[in-house]
């Protein structure tokens, strides 16, 4: 009885320091390219080179929004008169007032 606890222990014992052995001891670097957004920040076959392209190509793309969005923006603007302009502006300092402010280092 005592041998097949002994044989027991000895096996957990191992099998603790094989997975203690096989865990990686640091946390990973950050990804090439800076962080990804989802699915591709969970996907783990990407290389380093297809991280930074699509990044990059993110990046562009929310460049591209803004962009537009702000055509957008002056376009609408441009039908407003005056008076409407004014209304907007006032919607808009309201809506920004209720929005939290943003801390510096997020921007």
């Amino acid at each position: 009885m005592r041998t097949l606890v002994a044989s027991f222990i000895v096996l957990v014992m191992g099998t603790i320091a094989l997975v203690h052995a096989a865990a990686p001891t640091t946390k990973p670097s950050a990804p090439a390219g800076g962080r990804l957004f989802a699915p591709y920040s969970k996907m783990t076959s990407l290389t380093d080179e297809q991280r930074v392209k699509i990044h990059d190509i993110h990046k562009k793309v929310l460049a591209d929004i803004r962009e537009i969005e702000k055509k957008q923006t002056d376009e609408i603007a441009a039908l407003l008169n005056d008076d409407q302009k004014k209304e907007l502006r006032e919607l808009e300092e309201a809506a920004a007032k209720k929005m939290p402010k943003k801390d510096a280092s997020e921007e």
